[in-house]
């Protein structure tokens, strides 16, 4: 979900850099558990 955030909301802008770090991180964290990448 993208969104225009103000200029101003620097927080909300750390909300979402440390969102997507997130998102991309778990796909891999959950292979990693799974097995690896084979």
């Amino acid at each position: 979900m993208e969104c225009d955030a103000p200029i101003d909301s620097a927080s909300a802008e750390m909300n979402h850099d440390t969102h997507v770090v997130s998102t991309q991180a778990t796909p891999m964290s959950v292979q990693f558990l799974l097995g690896g990448d084979k």
